[in-house]
């Protein structure tokens, strides 16, 4: 269970990557569009409604095994991997 704010494109997403904590410590899951408990809204924002900001929230969403992403306990390590590309994409 949980909310997440000022998520760019979040309501034209199909998917959600969410990191979450399991019994190996911090995963990541793949949330998909209609699942019952996922519910998303439109933000309006101050200067550019077109990026559709969205503001989602998890309540009591029961997420498959098999949308796991890699492998469990693993997801702290996936996030900082990916993050230290997209910072040096956006210096560059």
């Amino acid at each position: 269970n949980g909310q997440k704010k000022w998520i760019t494109g979040g309501h034209r997403a199909d998917f959600y990557t969410c990191a979450v904590l399991t019994a190996k410590g911090m995963s990541l899951l793949l949330i998909e569009k209609g699942m019952p408990g996922l519910s998303v809204r439109k933000m309006d924002t101050q200067f550019d409604n077109s990026n559709g900001t969205a503001f989602v929230t998890l309540e009591d969403v029961k997420v498959p095994a098999s949308n796991l992403i890699g492998k469990e306990g693993e997801g702290f390590k996936y996030l900082m991997h990916n993050f230290n590309h997209e910072r040096f994409v956006i210096a560059v």
